[in-house]
C-alpha cells in the first residue's frame, strides 16, 4: 500500500534531521579537535574569528558603499580591486609562507586585514574605499588560503580530505551566523544613539561606519 504524503513528509523531515544532527556533531568534534592540538590552534582561531566577524557587516556592506557616496559601477570596482590585489600577491604570500614558515605571513595578514577594515569604515569618500579595498585585499583576503596550506601540509594524507572538508564546512557556518548576528548589533547600535532622525541619514551611516569597521578587532584579535 503507498505510504500517505503525511508519512512520506514525516520520514523526509525526520532523515533530514538526522543528517544535521549528524553534520553538528561531527562539526562539534572536528572543532574541539582543532583547538585542542597545538599546531592546528592558532592558524584555525584566526579563521574561526575572521569568518565570524567578517560576515557580521555583510547585510549593509553595500549600503554602506553608496552612502558614502560610491555608485553601482564603483561598487564593482572596488570588488575587483580586493581580488585583484589578492590574486597578484597571492604568489608573494606563498613563497615566504614555504621559505619562512606560516606564521609570518599569517601576521602579515592579520594587520593588513585589520587596516583595510578600518581605512574602509572610515572612508569619506569612493576613494577611500578603493583603497581600503585594496589593503584589504593584500591581507584579509589571503588568510583563508594560508590557513587551508597549512592545513593540508600538516595534515596527514588519510585524514586530508576529511580536515579540508571540515574546513570549509566550519568556514560557511561561522559566516552564516556572524551574518544573523548582525540584526542584534545594528539594533543595539540604535539603542546607542545610532538611530538619529534629525541626521540627513537617519543615523544609519553613523552605525554602518561602526558595522564595517568592527572587523578590524576580529582580524587582529
Amino acid at each position: 500500500m503507498p505510504q500517505s504524503t503525511e508519512t512520506m513528509t514525516y520520514q523526509w523531515y525526520q532523515k533530514s534531521f538526522s543528517q544535521l544532527a549528524n553534520l553538528l556533531t561531527s562539526q562539534t568534534s572536528f572543532f574541539t579537535e582543532m583547538y585542542l592540538t597545538p599546531q592546528y590552534r592558532s592558524p584555525m582561531l584566526v579563521i574561526w574569528v575572521g569568518s565570524f566577524g567578517g560576515a557580521l557587516h555583510a547585510p549593509v556592506t553595500s549600503f554602506f558603499y553608496l552612502a558614502v557616496g560610491a555608485s553601482e559601477h564603483d561598487i564593482g570596482v572596488i570588488g575587483a580591486l580586493q581580488s585583484l590585489s589578492s590574486l597578484l600577491l597571492s604568489p608573494v604570500y606563498g613563497h615566504v609562507a614555504d621559505n619562512y614558515g606560516y606564521y609570518h605571513v599569517y601576521g602579515l595578514s592579520t594587520t593588513l586585514c585589520s587596516v583595510g577594515c578600518l581605512v574602509r569604515g572610515l572612508a569619506g569618500d569612493v576613494k577611500g574605499l578603493y583603497t581600503g579595498a585594496i589593503i584589504l585585499g593584500l591581507g584579509g583576503a589571503q588568510a583563508w588560503s594560508l590557513a587551508l596550506g597549512y592545513l593540508s601540509t600538516h595534515t596527514p594524507p588519510n585524514r586530508k580530505s576529511e580536515v579540508v572538508s571540515g574546513f570549509i564546512v566550519q568556514v560557511q557556518l561561522l559566516g552564516l551566523l556572524g551574518k544573523m548576528m548582525f540584526t542584534p548589533l545594528d539594533w543595539s547600535l540604535r539603542g546607542f544613539g545610532g538611530d538619529r532622525s534629525d541626521d540627513a541619514d537617519g543615523g544609519d551611516l553613523w552605525r554602518w561606519r561602526i558595522e564595517m569597521g568592527i572587523c578590524t578587532v576580529f582580524c587582529f584579535y
